[in-house]
């Protein structure tokens, strides 16, 4: 029995696999047509018939699923792919239907973004292409569960996702609409960071309206509260920063709950509040 073939494949548009899956189709029926038309001549009934066979032939190989291949993500995942897929060699090319493939690999495999399954009857092949989603942050209370640059969440492989570059994140809000506005303050986040004491590390996010507390990576905390005026806040923080160091000692923690009345509080971890 023939193996899966797992390769990288480079294709083109999928408006020109069409157009040329459809001149092939019509090549062979006219070819077909013409065979029969020959026949009439029964000095050519050989020929035709010597034709037709092979045509058959044809036809009944590439009706036949050959190999698969997958293109545009890691061999872990492609494992997982065709273990998903069950796709059995030898079965007629027919059988698979693309749309409710698709829609099979989506639901199992969580961390792809796109997938598209094509199928070339005159190799009977078939030819799966995904990529995979974007994350922006980890879940550090569950394993392989991610936030992505979306706002959605998926299970991954660490091994695809590695937890050390990403963020930790403690959601206790993840209703869709307020993960899709966490992440897309998450990723105004990383373009800023360095803008920040340190970079950050972890958030705890609270809701929307609550906002999140930001722990850098030099044990900074900082009380966020809502996601309004970023460039402002990061601004007053590092106009104040210099004078807290000197001022406090130790862990310090920045409160900017209350920026919009004109206060930010800063204050050595375990004290009270002193206002800056």
């Amino acid at each position: 029995m023939a193996k899966l073939k797992q390769r990288v494949v480079l294709r083109g548009s999928a408006k020109g696999q069409r157009r040329r899956r459809f001149l092939g189709v019509l090549s062979v029926i006219l070819f077909s047509v013409w065979g029969i038309f020959l026949a009439q001549d029964r000095h050519s009934k050989s020929v035709v018939e010597s034709y037709l066979g092979r045509v058959k032939a044809f036809l009944a190989k590439s009706a036949t699923l050959h190999h698969v291949e997958v293109s545009g993500v890691p061999d872990i995942i492609k494992v997982r792919l065709l273990n998903v897929a069950a796709i059995k060699l030898g079965e007629p090319l027919g059988f698979w239907k693309e749309r409710a493939l698709v829609s099979k690999l989506r639901k199992e495999l969580e961390c792809l973004k796109s997938v598209e399954v094509h199928r070339n009857w005159f190799q009977g092949k078939m030819i799966i292409s995904a990529s995979l989603k974007s994350p922006i942050g980890h879940v550090e209370s569950e394993p392989e569960l991610y936030l992505s640059r979306e706002g959605q969440l998926f299970h991954g492989p660490k091994n695809i996702f590695p937890q050390d570059s990403l963020l930790a994140l403690d959601l206790k809000s993840r209703e869709p609409e307020s993960l899709r506005r966490l992440a897309s303050w998450l990723e105004e986040i990383s373009q800023k960071r360095s803008a920040f004491p340190a970079p950050p590390r972890r958030i705890a996010y609270r809701s929307v309206e609550d906002g999140a507390e930001l722990t850098l990576t030099d044990g900074t905390k900082i009380l966020w509260g809502n996601f309004s005026r970023l460039n402002e806040k990061l601004v007053r923080l590092k106009q104040v920063w210099k004078d807290a160091r000197e001022k406090f000692s130790g862990i310090l923690v920045a409160d900017l709950r209350y920026f919009e009345e004109g206060k930010v509080l800063v204050r050595q971890e375990g004290r009270v509040h002193g206002q800056i």
